[in-house]
């Protein structure tokens, strides 16, 4: 698959369109601690900056997944962007914690659209591996907003009260608006009647197809050890292993393996099927979880560099687990594409945030719960995949 000029404009256009959601969320880790600090919140209930995001998002996906199948996509994502920003204003002028939350509840809700706008678009011009590698590159250049969004609110922080990274989030968005009005097409060819009938029809297709819905639980479940990660990252790295600022630099080391891992399975996927790229990522995240779920098992507790090497080995994995999966979750679904992409979203989201809630609950200042996330999320989708196998389905 050769990309001329149009196919790099169209890949940055679809990144730009699905980083709203990182963005949001990835800006704001090097201020947690100034934010619990003002709102006077403990640690466990900090999560919930991060975890508003996601419920906003969840239910955004089911609203606006449909409507992009019916109005266009190009149009839902305008309406995604304008509340985006609005909740990013009540964010900044929140005095209280509850309407920060809010605000954060809107940002999610807002950047629904653009990611399943994003989804759709793509699934509008490719299919199978075509789609799978067009995936990968673009979650390659959006994999670059992760390793650069901490940085740039670590920036904002150093210069200016932490509230202004909203500001910088909603002259982000009026900025991907222009671009998206500007240089992308309309890709919906057939429209669809928009009502709740054409909803509960499209959770019906998604949950009655074996197949998309084994990979959207396989979806959910790897999604499920990024929260988690998400919520325990600040206090993890600030307060227990004491790095001070040097957080967004390790953190924005840890999310370049998930860019690194996303180009090599752009390459390799011509060549391997995406099942066997997932197995053999799958088995790779299983044996190591479980060695260092050993380590803490018998010394009790994970140094810094032991904990950055166990990062890397199980990030390192996620770039040819993203994309594969959710592509083999949406190839049934191309005649609702955009519906499937909402629901699969949706419920992916939903089982996502409830692992990440539990696992920041038994978090206690050290990485346990969190490896315990991915050693039982490698388990179960391992058994998912050979039960797919076994049943020929």
């Amino acid at each position: 698959m050769k990309f001329s000029k149009t196919n790099y404009q169209f890949i940055l256009t679809m990144a730009a369109l699905m980083s709203l959601t990182a963005l949001t969320i990835d800006a704001i880790l090097p201020a947690m601690g100034l934010i619990r600090s003002k709102f006077e919140v403990n640690a466990k209930s900090g999560h919930w900056i991060i975890t508003c995001v996601f419920f906003g998002l969840s239910l955004g996906q089911v609203f606006f997944g449909p409507l992009a199948d019916s109005i266009g996509r190009k149009k839902v994502a305008y309406v995604g962007i304008a509340i985006f920003a609005f909740g990013n204003l009540i964010s900044f002028l929140a005095s209280e914690y509850i309407i920060l939350l809010i605000g954060r509840f809107l940002q999610g809700l807002g950047a629904a659209a653009p990611r399943v706008v994003s989804q759709a678009m793509i699934r509008d011009t490719t299919s199978g591996t075509e789609m799978a590698k067009l995936m990968s590159f673009v979650m390659t250049v959006f994999i670059m907003v992760p390793v650069l969004a901490p940085l740039l609110g670590q920036i904002i922080i150093w210069i200016a009260p932490w509230n202004f990274i909203f500001i910088a989030l909603i002259l982000y968005s009026f900025f991907i608006l222009s671009w998206l009005a500007f240089s992308q097409p309309e890709t919906l060819s057939s429209p669809r009647a928009f009502n709740f009938e054409t909803i509960f029809r499209g959770f019906s297709e998604v949950f009655q197809n074996k197949v998309t819905l084994c990979f959207m639980v396989s979806t959910g479940i790897i999604f499920g050890g990024l929260v988690s990660f998400l919520n325990m990252a600040q206090p993890l790295f600030q307060e227990t292993y004491k790095v001070g600022d040097r957080f967004s630099f390790y953190f924005a080391g840890i999310a370049a393996l998930i860019g690194c891992s996303s180009l090599i399975n752009a390459r390799i996927i011509e060549k391997i099927s995406l099942q066997v790229v997932i197995t053999y990522a799958l088995i790779w995240v299983w044996v190591w979880s479980a060695i260092f779920l050993l380590i803490l098992r018998f010394y009790g507790s994970l140094d810094l560099t032991n904990f950055l090497i166990f990062s890397i080995l199980a990030f390192g994995t996620y770039g040819f687990l993203f994309s594969n999966i959710n592509t083999l979750a949406l190839m049934p679904m191309g005649h609702i594409a955009g519906t499937a992409a909402a629901v699969i979203g949706t419920c992916s989201n939903i089982l996502a945030v409830l692992i990440g809630v539990c696992a920041t609950y038994f978090f206690v200042g050290s990485p346990t719960s969190l490896i315990s996330v991915f050693f039982f999320g490698a388990t179960f989708n391992i058994l998912i995949l050979i039960i797919l196998k076994q049943f020929k389905i």
